[in-house]
């Protein structure tokens, strides 16, 4: 909780709540702040809450307006919102055309005054002693394509079939909507594509997916001194700290930031030398990133954080390489011991074998 000094009283304060649509603006110091307007959310959409992160004006939370569905992004923050595909296909043509003229004008004044005092004396006493002995014994089958509304990306890589398209595009939850997150593919070369026989599921046909999975990994690793490890993040509203990268130097200039290309310049330099297929001369690396005060961003969800980086010309979220590359080390705000949102990263996943593979990541990648 962000408090403020009372000068009169030498006594400390919290700092005020705010409207939804407002975050709340400098409150520090002898200073009590400010309620101010949040950026405007995405198009056909209305803020829901108050800011939830101190002098980020991108912090409040928004939701589609009546009429538009979400899409990508979180519950909290859809990506982007569309008008609804499927209105009601029948609304009333023939409104009652001859409404009550003449409605009860006299109430009953008078209720019963002695509701029934004996309740049934002799009930049934042979209640059904046979239950039905054949219940459904073939509820609907997952992979039904009546049932494709109730699928998630793994089913639908699944059950998926060519031959049942017209049927999708007629049932409402089932319809194309454009989220292109969910992605089957069978690789080139498949031991298992053409070794399909009767017994086998289309579980067995299309057995690759691949999604998106989010990280945070510590702002320093020449030496590694964060109290947490390294490790996946499941939940895209966790709070974390923000560090950012630019390709090519930002204008106008972020406090404290550094070329990527000498990343020991200052700081540390990488424990093995600079690895990978990010390597750079035009990659800058920053935490000094917000817009008010000390310009450091202590507490941010994952969008919020993209957002943030999204902000500064050329910014965006560095990737796990550049950071364990001390792309961001010695930029200021102490993050050096903190764990930093990174860009996500691509998982491929082989649903025949359960093998898991992390792909290389793109720092261009959408």
């Amino acid at each position: 909780m962000h408090k403020y000094r009372v000068a009169a009283t030498n006594t400390c304060k919290e700092c005020q709540y705010c409207s939804i649509g407002e975050f709340r603006f400098n409150c520090q110091g002898d200073n009590a702040g400010s309620c101010e307007a949040c950026a405007t959310p995405i198009a056909n959409a209305h803020h829901t809450t108050w800011g939830k992160t101190h002098n980020v004006k991108e912090s409040c939370d928004w939701s589609c307006n009546a009429g538009y569905e979400g899409f990508g992004g979180t519950p909290n923050r859809p990506a982007r919102c569309v008008m609804t595909k499927a209105p009601t296909t029948s609304p009333t043509t023939s409104p009652t055309q001859n409404p009550t003229t003449s409605p009860t004008k006299n109430p009953t004044t008078s209720p019963t005054m002695s509701p029934t005092t004996s309740p049934t004396k002799n009930p049934t006493m042979s209640p059904t002693t046979s239950p039905t002995m054949s219940p459904t014994e073939s509820p609907t089958p997952k992979c039904h394509v009546m049932n494709c509304m109730n699928w998630d990306c793994a089913d639908w890589c699944e059950c998926f079939d060519e031959a049942d398209e017209e049927t999708y595009a007629s049932q409402p939850g089932c319809q194309d909507d454009g989220d292109d997150s969910c992605v089957c593919f069978q690789e080139e070369g498949d031991e298992y594509m053409k070794q399909i026989t009767e017994h086998m599921t289309r579980h067995d046909k299309i057995h690759y997916r691949q999604y998106q999975k989010h990280k945070v990994v510590c702002g320093r690793h020449n030496p590694h001194q964060c109290t947490e490890h390294d490790r996946w993040e499941a939940d895209v509203n966790a709070l974390h700290e923000v560090r950012c990268c630019s390709d090519g130097k930002p204008s106008p200039a972020v406090p404290s930031m550094k070329h990527c290309a000498n990343p020991n310049s200052p700081g540390p330099k990488p424990l093995d030398g600079w690895k990978g297929v990010l390597k750079s001369d035009n990659i800058w690396g920053m935490s000094k990133v917000g817009t008010e005060g000390d310009k450091c961003i202590h507490a941010a969800t994952f969008a919020e954080a993209e957002a943030v980086c999204s902000a500064i010309d050329g910014g965006r979220l560095c990737t796990e390489n550049e950071l364990k590359n001390e792309c961001t080390s010695y930029t200021g705000c102490g993050h050096d011991l903190d764990l930093i949102w990174v860009k996500p990263q691509m998982i491929g996943v082989n649903t025949f074998t359960n093998t898991v593979t992390v792909h290389s990541q793109n720092p261009h990648a959408q």
